[in-house]
């Protein structure tokens, strides 16, 4: 973020971050609504933990329907990043171990979801942490697509989240916010 302030240093930066675990965890969400403090951002993702996991499956359903629908985008460049180690619930999206396998009760369809990522303009990068995600990123691509991501010219990436890969080699177990800002 740093970063981008000083290559951008008129534009108003501004980030807001959804943790999200399942719907049978404690603290399934938390979330930091958009602030232009660097500071804060970082104090925020230094406290997540992860913690639960009943199954492999997570509520990204849950966590997309929080930032579609609870923060206040108003910037004209709105960019949504999903960091995941597993899958959304639905056996479609996946073969791993799901509680879920019919998605939860309070699941929104994914068609809608991605219809109002389109229709408010918010682009999409995925990064992975592993192998799990690759069949729902493929499904949520078409997703995208079928609601006009291509025609609206929207973005809807997916690259490797390895930034951590040589903290684990080095036997550090908790990365800092600001190793990566």
């Amino acid at each position: 973020m740093s970063q981008i302030k000083e290559l951008y240093p008129k534009s108003e930066i501004r980030i807001s971050i959804v943790g999200y675990r399942d719907h049978r965890d404690i603290n399934r969400f938390e979330v930091q609504p958009f602030t232009t403090s660097v500071d804060q951002a970082k104090d925020f993702l230094d406290r997540l933990q992860a913690t639960g996991g009943d199954d492999t499956a997570e509520d990204i359903n849950g966590a997309f329907q929080k930032c579609l629908y609870t923060l206040d985008w108003q910037n004209p460049v709105r960019i949504a990043i999903l960091i995941a180690d597993a899958p959304c619930h639905g056996k479609g999206y996946h073969n791993c171990n799901d509680s879920y396998p019919n998605g939860h009760k309070e699941d929104k369809p994914w068609d809608q979801i991605f219809k109002d990522l389109v229709e408010k303009r918010i682009d999409f990068l995925f990064l992975k942490i592993t192998d799990y995600t690759d069949i729902m990123f493929r499904k949520f691509k078409e997703h995208a697509e079928k609601a006009g991501a291509n025609e609206a010219e929207i973005s809807f990436t997916q690259e490797l989240a390895n930034q951590n890969s040589n903290l684990v080699a080095e036997g550090k177990t908790k990365a800092k916010a600001e190793d990566h800002f």
